[in-house]
């Protein structure tokens, strides 16, 4: 594994340069020309198959607007990007829903990404400044925080650290998303790169020799392997983690769907904390972006974007929104005092560069 060090920091003169810059959004796409979906008369909306806006929802904004609007289920928000990447210039959707700020960049480096009119009045201001670079070409339009979580029924003492999941005590029993294909995974990746620092890539390979479970994704993690979250009621629950990387408000949605009981908690541990926002984005090359960005401002309109809690399982991106307080939505709830931001200055070359990085130490 040392082998991949060496290649790290010929590629990148050590971790702290490769954040320094600013996110790289300065592709020059004035000689792109995407070919035009077809308008048959339907919005299709490609976003991922976990909660994501319910037919009611979608009947309101139809009621509203005389838009039809069907949804294209990816597995997760790194299926999404790899669909949209696929079609290049000739899209098959309208709308790209739920790639975050790890994600989208890729998109609108690509040209792939039509710049967007939609109001972003009365939202919040610190979700706004964190995407600035990223606004024009997607809505927010819900965000959370990533954090691990840990089954306190089974786990005697709580971790404090990053390096106690390396320790023999936790020897196979960490479920993780990969950063290779799933948005909460790389999510958590980019925590450790900014929150580490130089040692980042030592805690990795660590880690990695402590037999951790890598998943696919969000769901592979938190429903199949991890033992203190609902999976347990669904079929094919292993339940051989006690912790798993998830969104520190989970235990919340635990509790609001269970009458206020969980025994799941969310910790956040220095260096493995991020702010996640996900973002609604309209496709070059879209059938009718008319109907597309009066889709994008219905979702963050007050009425609408108020229900993300229960409709996303996500916070809304409306000024001073909270969860709510049914069931222990919101007491459950941890909100971090410090989470890392965004990219933190990486530019799309660099995190191509680390997630390489990853993949190697997968490998070695």
């Amino acid at each position: 594994m040392r082998v991949v060090f060496v290649v790290l920091l010929l590629l990148c003169a050590g971790l702290s340069g490769c954040l320094g810059e600013d996110l790289l959004l300065t592709e020059d796409c004035s000689e792109f020309e995407a070919t035009l979906r077809e308008d048959d008369g339907v919005l299709r909306v490609l976003t991922y198959d976990i909660a994501s806006l319910s037919e009611s929802f979608l009947e309101d904004f139809t009621n509203e607007t005389g838009i039809e609007v069907e949804l294209i289920r990816a597995d997760d928000a790194g299926s999404i990007l790899e669909q949209v990447l696929l079609y290049g210039g000739t899209p098959q959707v309208d709308v790209a829903l739920g790639l975050d700020g790890s994600y989208l960049p890729f998109a609108v480096n690509r040209c792939l990404i039509h710049l967007h009119g939609v109001d972003l009045t009365g939202l919040d201001g610190a979700v706004l400044e964190e995407g600035a670079s990223l606004t024009d070409h997607g809505v927010p339009f819900d965000h959370g925080y990533i954090c691990l979580n840990v089954d306190a029924a089974v786990v005697d003492e709580m971790p404090t650290s990053l390096w106690n999941l390396t320790e023999d005590e936790w020897t196979g029993k960490v479920a993780i998303p990969s950063p290779l294909s799933s948005s909460p995974g790389r999510a958590f990746f980019l925590a450790t790169l900014q929150g580490l620092g130089d040692d980042a890539w030592t805690w990795w390979e660590a880690m990695l020799l402590n037999e951790p479970i890598i998943t696919t994704g969000w769901s592979e993690a938190y429903e199949i392997h991890y033992s203190g979250g609902y999976g347990v009621w669904e079929e094919g629950h292993v339940g051989d983690a006690a912790a798993t990387v998830s969104y520190c408000h989970s235990p919340g949605v635990e509790a609001y769907y269970s009458d206020n009981s969980t025994q799941s908690t969310a910790i956040a541990l220095p260096g493995a904390v991020y702010h996640q926002i996900e973002y609604g984005a309209v496709l070059a090359g879209a059938a009718n972006t008319t109907a597309a960005e009066a889709f994008l401002a219905h979702l963050v309109s007050p009425d609408a974007n108020a229900q993300m809690p229960y409709e996303n399982l996500m916070y809304s991106v409306l000024e001073g929104a909270d969860l709510p307080e049914t069931n222990g939505y919101r007491h459950h709830s941890l909100v971090p005092d410090d989470a890392v931001a965004a990219l933190g200055g990486m530019d799309v070359a660099t995190l191509d560069i680390m997630l390489a990085t990853f993949s190697a130490l997968l490998e070695a």
